[in-house]
């Protein structure tokens, strides 16, 4: 619920701050950050702060617009509350077949700002990417991490990534059940 407005669709997923300040949560209720619009064909991630009761939508451009084009899952947030991070696609096998196969971003909510901080690759010849899920963040906004999954499936590893590019941590690697 935001104010006297009540969402208008589910909302699943909740990851809170260790002050449980902030919730963030995945969800299909376009009232809960705009009004006058039916619930959505997929779900954003929101940012509540329990607090002073503001809903910020995380998954959504610099600019302004939401992501619109596949579901935005599974987020994670910082201690302080500020930076988020969540899967945008790959969720569902209609994405995985546009070629929206599990991008990880990282919100900057003071800042405004969206990073895409895992990236796609292809394997040349196949049509198959890397996916990357089950994301997190440290504590202090500064690494975000999450899993991925190699082309073809099999070998999963925990990653963080840099602006460099993916770091597998080490001792990480797990086949896939």
């Amino acid at each position: 619920q935001r104010g006297a407005v009540e969402g208008n669709a589910r909302s699943t997923g909740p990851a809170i701050t260790a002050d449980g300040r902030y919730v963030v949560f995945t969800s299909f209720a376009s009232t809960l950050f705009v009004t006058g619009q039916p619930p959505l064909s997929v779900s954003v991630v929101l940012r509540w702060d329990r607090l002073t009761g503001d809903i910020v939508l995380v998954s959504r451009a610099t600019a302004g617009e939401p992501l619109l084009a596949a579901r935005s899952v599974r987020p994670e947030i910082s201690n302080d509350g500020n930076r988020v991070v969540f899967v945008y696609g790959g969720s569902v096998q209609t994405e995985v077949a546009l070629g929206l196969r599990g991008v990880i971003f990282c919100r900057d909510v003071a800042a405004g700002t969206l990073t895409q901080v895992s990236t796609v690759s292809l394997v040349e010849g196949v049509d198959r990417a890397q996916f990357h899920d089950s994301p997190s963040i440290s504590g202090d906004g500064a690494t975000p991490i999450g899993w991925d999954t190699s082309p073809g499936g099999g070998l999963r590893k925990a990653c963080k990534f840099t602006p460099a590019g993916i770091v597998q941590l080490p001792g990480t690697a797990a086949s896939e059940a």
